[in-house]
């Protein structure tokens, strides 16, 4: 009787594992961490207000990346807030910062469909 015992608790705190499983921490997907950090080394390289600084910037960004120094990061969130520190460390620029929206991101993906609407000057809307 009491190997029997043993074995259901023993089976009991398996499927507890199993069943919280998803509670617990886990990394994020490879792939969309590489895709996402290229999109941010390559908006910062194009768009930072100086050219230079911009691809110096994202070099940097791309390199502490192949390193591993974000691969530590159980969510979106603390990913953002690992790139954000480490772009304001290496740029000395406080207004660098990497936000978590996923609201913001849907909208930008799909844009409403009258904020596409062709502007002519020389025509009222």
């Amino acid at each position: 009787m009491l190997r029997i015992t043993s074995v259901r608790v023993y089976v009991s705190i398996i499927v507890s594992i199993l069943c919280f499983q998803p509670a617990l921490p886990q990394s994020l997907p490879p792939k969309e961490v590489e895709a996402a950090i290229s999109v941010m080394a390559e908006t910062i390289d194009t768009a930072y207000v100086f050219s230079e600084k911009g691809r110096k910037i994202a070099q940097h960004l791309k390199t502490v990346h192949g390193q591993g120094r974000f691969n530590n990061a159980k969510s979106w969130n603390e990913l953002a807030e690992a790139i954000s520190k480490s772009l304001q460390q290496f740029s000395n620029d406080g207004h660098l910062y990497v936000r978590y929206d996923p609201k913001t991101v849907k909208g930008l993906q799909n844009p409403p469909a009258k904020s596409l609407r062709f502007y002519d000057s020389k025509q009222q809307i």
